[in-house]
């Protein structure tokens, strides 16, 4: 028989990622938070600085997860001791009376919990500056943009670096949560608020494809990220807020990490396939796993379906013009070449577009009358009737 209560068996067999990679994460959203925030305050790069808030808030969301995981993970204090302002005010009274005994400024310092203020005060800030996304972009700035595209083209990597790096992370913390089967783990959390900034930053870097090829804001996308990030922070501070004043039992090990239902509305489900599969196997002690053929066919049908996409976009650059045909080839919306009856290869769509011309038709309009008194109409005759004089 074991004395140890059930909540510290659930932790341990939880195994979760390392509070030191938990933390790491967190301070590394933190310093792009910072970062981003920074950028999007500034008013001279011809750049759609609206999605470095965007993703500035998403990166709080992140860090918010974080440190309220290490401040449920510290142990509570014990009651004898009081509560945190007095024990601040008893250190202050022991070093200004020089008592000997009075604790080193360090084990102060880690002894104050800052992280509920950090959840505060971080979610207070995710609201303010996904609240600057809902600004309009300045024309001078779409002018500059129009001008000179590099600086948007370099954003739009930048953004695609980051989708990269988070998607990284969030497979990582993902396949945690499905190891430690605890549905109310830190890894959870983590992987819903990270997938939410894999999709922000795939929103900035599809409206920096958009404005280059387009010179058109998505003034719309933008607004949407914003007021989804927002919510995110919205539904922390309020769970943040019933933790403080309703403290959750002890051994309630599902209260002390938050999990986002708005957040979760990006989680992947299981596909219709894999619940099948699950069921034969669960009834019938059927696994459709351990047949090669229909793990091959699983395995590249993703492989084929992306290649005959690719393929048929591909073929968009192969223009075959008949006889009496003509096109006018537009490379970049800007027409290059006129391209005579055959075949022709440019470059795919939207990128390049051949527009049809009409070349030696004939357009014949049939008139009554004849040259001379063209301004007389010709009397009108029966279908039935004889055939009239030319």
């Amino acid at each position: 028989m074991s004395d140890r209560p059930a909540g510290e068996g659930n932790d341990l067999s939880e195994r979760p990622s390392g509070r030191g990679e938990t933390s790491l994460t967190g301070w590394v959203a933190l310093g792009l938070a910072g970062l981003l925030g920074a950028l999007s305050l500034l008013k001279t790069l011809p750049v759609d600085l609206r999605w470095s808030a965007v993703l500035a808030s998403a990166c709080l969301n992140v860090f918010v997860v974080t440190i309220w995981h290490s401040s449920r993970a510290r142990t509570p204090p014990d009651p004898a001791q009081g509560s945190g302002w007095k024990r601040g005010v008893s250190f202050v009274r022991q070093l200004v009376w020089q008592d000997a005994e009075a604790p080193s400024l360090s084990l102060a310092v880690r002894a104050f919990h800052w992280q509920p203020w950090g959840v505060a005060i971080c979610g207070c800030l995710s609201v303010a500056i996904a609240a600057t996304a809902l600004r309009p972009v300045s024309p001078a700035t779409l002018v500059h943009a129009m001008v000179s595209s590099s600086l948007v083209i370099v954003s739009g990597a930048a953004a695609l670096t980051l989708a990269f790096l988070t998607l990284v992370a969030e497979r990582f913390y993902a396949q945690d949560a499905e190891q430690s089967h605890a549905s109310a783990s830190v890894s959870v959390s983590l992987a819903g608020m990270l997938r939410v900034l894999v999709a922000c930053a795939l929103a900035a870097a599809l409206s920096a494809a958009w404005f280059v090829y387009l010179h058109t804001a998505l003034d719309l996308l933008v607004h949407v990220a914003a007021v989804f990030t927002a919510a995110i922070a919205v539904e922390m501070l309020i769970r943040a807020t019933l933790l403080w004043f309703f403290a959750p039992r002890a051994g309630a090990n599902a209260a002390h990490v938050p999990s986002s239902i708005i957040a979760g509305l990006l989680r992947y489900r299981r596909s219709p396939l894999s619940s099948i599969g699950a069921e034969l196997r669960d009834r019938y002690g059927i696994d459709l796993r351990q047949n090669w053929v229909l793990r091959s066919f699983v395995r590249l049908l993703p492989v084929t379906v992306v290649a005959m996409v690719a393929c048929a976009w591909l073929l968009t650059s192969v223009v075959v013009l008949g006889p009496s045909q003509r096109a006018v080839y537009e490379r970049f919306g800007a027409p290059v070449a006129v391209w005579p009856p055959g075949l022709h290869f440019g470059m795919p769509w939207p990128f390049g577009k051949a527009r049809l011309v009409d070349n030696g038709a004939v357009h014949q309009i049939i008139v009554s009358g004849g040259a001379d008194d063209s301004s007389v109409a010709a009397p009108s005759t029966s279908a039935d009737g004889p055939t009239p004089n030319s």
